[in-house]
């Protein structure tokens, strides 16, 4: 039996197929808060006296890496998390590819079929409930919020949707193309069996 995953993000993805160290990877709120009254430089060296390793390999303009670097260094240090680029599985990527405008198109057609089927009352539902606006921070909560908090028309609103359901989608092209060896297939919308038959093709020969 062959397990296939299907989606995700690329982290998510990596996780699984490599060795990853989630152990005391948090970020904890309080010493965020703590570190927070320091400039970067200052937090840069504290970095440099607790994972000398890290701090030659991590910006110190890079506040947020710095910081996690720092909490995780007492007891998973990143310098030591080696394992990550090591896989435990062998394993093929297929990703499923199409024009860029073709794309775009179908994002934009996601997001008017999210609003017909009650996005709007869904979020609406949140942000009555008291749920404040930096806890929804998924795409298509905090656009809305805006709605909601008077700060962009609703049209505005869906547009803001769709822009970063595009930058998203791009990003994860990146991500994929950077990080992974993929074998893309370009999707045949009219005759999808095709596509099926390519995909099972590339497993059948990497096998």
């Amino acid at each position: 039996m062959i397990p296939i995953i299907v989606g995700g993000t690329g982290l998510y993805i990596k996780s699984v197929l490599y060795d990853y160290n989630f152990e005391e990877s948090f970020r904890d709120k309080e010493l965020v808060e703590e570190y927070s009254k320091f400039s970067n430089e200052e937090l840069h060296q504290m970095l440099v006296e607790c994972d000398f390793e890290s701090s030659k390999e991590i910006h110190p303009n890079n506040r947020k890496r710095v910081i996690q670097a720092i909490i995780r260094s007492s007891k998973n240090k990143v310098s030591e998390n080696k394992n990550k680029d090591v896989p435990i599985y062998d394993f093929v990527i297929i990703g499923l590819s199409t024009e860029r405008s073709k794309l775009y198109e179908m994002i934009n057609h996601r997001v008017d079929k999210m609003m017909e089927d009650g996005l709007l009352d869904e979020v609406k539902a949140l942000y009555d409930a008291g749920i404040h606006s930096n806890s929804v921070n998924s795409i298509g909560y905090k656009e809305l919020y805006s709605y909601f908090m008077h700060e962009m028309s609703l049209e505005e609103a869906v547009n803001k949707i769709k822009q970063h359901s595009r930058n998203l989608a791009k990003r994860q092209y990146t991500f994929f193309k950077n990080q992974f060896q993929v074998e893309w297939i370009d999707v045949n919308f009219e005759d999808f069996d095709q596509t099926i038959k390519k995909a099972i093709d590339i497993i059948e020969r990497t096998r």
